[in-house]
């Protein structure tokens, strides 16, 4: 742990990996940064150099910078805090005590001798909804997440969030063929890819069977900076089974990371101690220690890349999709909106799932002009910011993520395109096969039961005969009759890892009880030793394909509130 104070400002922080914190006081001013921030995604920032930038700016909204990283400055006067432009890095705050008070996690100021906040009823509606907070909202209701894109300033009167960087969309690139629309795309994630792995020596990066990790293959494929790929898994996994063919493919070392179900419990307290549901509760897994040090250069990373490159509408959305189809998609990871109009109690949340539902309309709406730019940026500033960020691992258990496809000067290109770019993630897919046909013809693990490439390769007869002997194993040793799907088993509600939270949080039950309809609840979430039977499930009527992984999210979420509420209520 490690500590800074100067005049009115101080700071106390900890991280036990790479890239954890630094403070300096610059004058009769200070500043603290927190990870990396990169100045034209190619230098490496001190906290004098942000100081500078951020101070020389007067009254003015001082620019943005890239890397997944949070700073704060001090002149005297004000307080200003700003993160990555898409708000990755978590940044809370609150008054109190005639100050401001900043920290990572919303846990952190029950520590505060001036402490007083309650539950926010209000958040926890939307939650149960989206599963991710709107508006900055967390569980307390005297503490707010700093929104994406936005600088908090501060000074001795009020506190206020002022945009710092707005994704902007266009047509000018309408017109290019989709030969010529690869092409730009192709040379911007070259430069940011290489000026990522340019900054430090020594990267390693995460390797799913996956596409985004897939099209990150073949960017830095022969790059000397990068040094291992790791992948999440057990043998068998079809995940990683294609993850191997990939790195054995561009020659890297490949580091396994199997996952050990007696410490979901220590997950599960983890996620809560430091996220507060936040991210919901579906990426425990990802709270394991690694067992080796990290690479000093960062991890590289594809999360967002399906949402940035691929498009949103990759998610089982239609070509005409609109602000319903949106809402489904992230209800249908919550809990269902009819089930949860008959779990919440009138008397105590009156019409906050009403007003959840306007509030997500009218930022959906004002993100872009086009419906399908709509959608693009509302699965970046959301679902891709909460949902899905679990496995960057912003905890400090791994190295700091390094992640192109939420770099600006990427975004920048991508929001010229046009719709029929994005549809399946057509484009996407397009640069995979031409620019890197190789590894195309790898089988690509989609979260079923049969990985398949995105160009037929032909195979060999020796390729045939290894297959056929694989089968063959995988049939003597049962592996046919284990779940293979890493998702699938990982996120198991009925399995042994989320048995062993389900005990956890069990007494958690009870201090639920004046918030909510227990029949209901007890339907959603049936005690520890009584299976959760899909049959069971009620969801809403327009999702008539519930996907396995999806279906049991909500009980996941409300166990996640049990083991919370234990403690705090």
């Amino acid at each position: 742990m490690k500590s800074f104070s100067n005049g009115g400002f101080a700071a106390v922080w900890a991280s036990s990996r790479a890239w954890g914190g630094e403070a300096a006081a610059v004058g009769s001013g200070s500043c603290l940064l927190m990870a990396q921030a990169l100045a034209g995604g190619k230098k490496s920032l001190r906290p004098e150099d942000v100081y500078a930038a951020w101070s020389s700016a007067g009254k003015q909204v001082p620019g943005h910078f890239e890397g997944i990283h949070m700073a704060a400055i001090f002149d005297g006067k004000r307080v200003r805090v700003g993160a990555d432009p898409l708000g990755r890095f978590p940044v809370y705050y609150s008054c109190l005590n005639g100050g401001v008070v900043v920290a990572s996690s919303p846990e952190l100021f029950r520590s505060h001798p001036c402490w007083s906040g309650r539950l926010d009823t209000q958040a926890l509606a939307g939650l149960l909804l989206l599963n991710y907070f709107q508006n900055g909202e967390c569980l307390w209701d005297t503490v707010r997440r700093l929104g994406a894109g936005n600088m908090l300033i501060w000074s001795s009167t009020e506190a206020l969030e002022v945009p710092q960087y707005r994704m902007t969309f266009s047509d000018e690139n309408f017109g290019l063929s989709q030969d010529k629309q690869a092409e730009m795309v192709d040379a911007r994630l070259r430069e940011v890819i290489d000026d990522y792995l340019k900054i430090g020596s020594r990267c390693e990066m995460f390797m799913s069977g996956g596409l985004d990790s897939r099209m990150l293959a073949g960017y830095v494929e022969g790059n000397p900076a990068l040094v291992r790929a790791i992948t999440w898994g057990n043998p068998g996994d079809f995940e990683l089974r294609c993850a191997k063919k990939a790195v054995n493919r561009i020659g890297l070392a490949h580091e396994i990371w199997p996952l050990n179900a007696a410490e979901y419990p220590l997950f599960a307290q983890r996620a809560i101690q430091w996220q507060g549901l936040s991210i919901g509760m579906n990426g425990l897994q990802f709270w394991q220690d690694r067992r080796t040090p990290v690479a000093p250069g960062g991890c590289l990373s594809g999360q967002a890349l399906d949402a940035a490159v691929g498009g949103a509408m990759v998610l089982g959305i239609r070509e005409n999709a609109g602000f319903r189809d949106i809402f489904l998609r992230d209800n249908s990871w919550a809990i269902p909106e009819t089930v949860l109009r008959k779990l919440l109690r009138k008397e105590v949340f009156g019409g906050a799932i009403d007003t959840a539902l306007d509030r997500m309309r009218r930022e959906y709406e004002y993100l872009a002009e086009r419906e399908f730019q709509r959608i693009n940026a509302y699965g970046l500033m959301h679902r891709h910011r909460f949902h899905t960020s679990a496995v960057l691992g912003l905890h400090g258990l791994w190295g700091w993520p390094l992640l192109p496809g939420t770099d600006t000067r990427v975004l920048q290109v991508l929001r010229g395109l046009p719709q029929d770019s994005f549809i399946e993630r057509k484009l996407q897919k397009h640069i995979v096969c031409t620019r890197f046909p190789e590894l195309a013809k790898l089988p690509l693990d989609r979260n079923a039961n049969h990985p398949r490439p995105l160009l037929p390769a032909r195979r060999t007869w020796h390729a045939k005969l290894v297959e056929s002997i694989a089968r063959r194993m995988d049939c003597l040793s049962g592996r046919r009759d284990r779940e293979r799907r890493f998702y699938y088993r990982v996120m198991d509600f009925n399995g042994p890892g989320w048995q062993k939270v389900r005990e956890l949080a069990e007494p958690g039950r009870k201090r639920l009880e004046p918030l909510f309809n227990m029949d209901v609840f007890d339907k959603i979430v049936p005690p520890p030793g009584v299976p959760l039977l899909k049959e069971h499930i009620e969801i809403e009527p327009d999702l008539p394909h519930p996907d396995g992984v999806k279906i049991a999210s909500g009980a996941r979420l409300l166990t996640g509130l049990m083991l919370w509420a234990r403690d705090r209520l």
